[in-house]
């Protein structure tokens, strides 16, 4: 039944092209595009990223941060937004759900006051491009550029930069688990790029350092991180699932490389199966032979 009430929202949000509809007015509580023009409304856009928390989804759709409602799934579920002047790429929410980091492109990493899930407002800004965000603790950790960024939200009104890291590449992506961020990267050199999984030592969030790096088979790209213990599963989009050994983090070591048939874009790990979600090829599910 919750499959069949979803089905033409989604439909919906599919059809409406990338960027959907803007409605822009000289005077709004939105984001500004420009001096004189902020964002009076907006409708649509590409999904690009889901999370859910305490009876809330929170879609990434197009430059839009909406908030869904599975409860009014007979109507439309969307009860809140906010729009941003690029597209959402990641969204990651406090432990206690009140708030929310979200990697918006150019438009920089922002964080979003979640308590009136019918109202979201931008309460911090980082002006940084931002393609991936993760949170732990009282840290928002983004990943834009060649940089990564930790930004100290324990006060989330007054949100300040606490580190960087220069990476050499091309910040694409940010897991954080224990003392570790694992930061996905593209580098290109003499006219070839490859997709790179750094291992940050986040300890002291202050001064983050590299630890570790390891290059995952085929190199096409790295679309999703999960890590469970010490092994980290990577979704490597056409080249499938790689799956790393981290128990030594200054020297993580490939030890599965599964090619999967479509593309895969995401993976998740609950009770001892590996999801991949594989675009084409459909929703894998995986057991590791022991």
């Amino acid at each position: 039944m919750m499959r069949s009430r979803i089905f033409p929202y989604a439909l919906r949000l599919l059809v409406s092209g990338v960027m959907g509809l803007a409605v822009l007015a000289q005077i709004s509580t939105g984001v500004a595009f420009a001096e004189s023009f902020g964002v009076a409304g907006h409708l649509g856009g590409t999904p690009n990223v889901l999370v859910a928390h305490a009876g809330y989804l929170y879609l990434g759709s197009g430059p839009e941060l909406a908030v869904l409602d599975p409860a009014t799934a007979n109507s439309d579920m969307r009860v809140g937004y906010i729009v941003f002047h690029d597209m959402v790429q990641d969204i990651a929410l406090t432990p206690d759900g009140p708030y929310a980091g979200v990697a918006a492109q150019s438009a920089g990493f922002w964080l979003v006051d979640l308590r009136q899930p019918t109202s979201p407002r931008a309460v911090t800004f980082l002006e940084t491009p931002a393609l991936g965000v993760a949170i732990a603790g009282h840290y928002a950790y983004t990943a834009g550029d060649t940089r990564l960024q930790i930004v100290d939200i324990a006060q989330p009104e007054y949100a300040s930069l606490a580190g960087v890291m220069e990476v050499p590449g091309s910040a694409q992506k940010v897991k954080v688990y224990g003392d570790h961020a694992y930061v996905a990267q593209n580098v290109c050199r003499d006219g070839t790029c490859y997709a790179g999984l750094l291992v940050v030592d986040v300890s002291d969030p202050t001064t983050p350092r590299e630890v570790g790096m390891v290059d995952p088979t085929g190199g096409a790209g790295i679309e999703d991180i999960v890590a469970v213990d010490n092994t980290i599963y990577i979704a490597t989009g056409s080249d499938g699932l790689c799956v790393i050994n981290a128990a030594n983090p200054t020297l993580p070591v490939e030890t599965e490389a599964i090619n999967t048939p479509g593309t895969a874009w995401a993976v998740a790990v609950a009770n001892d199966l590996v999801y991949v979600a594989d675009g084409l090829g459909g929703l894998f599910l995986l057991r590791q032979e022991h």
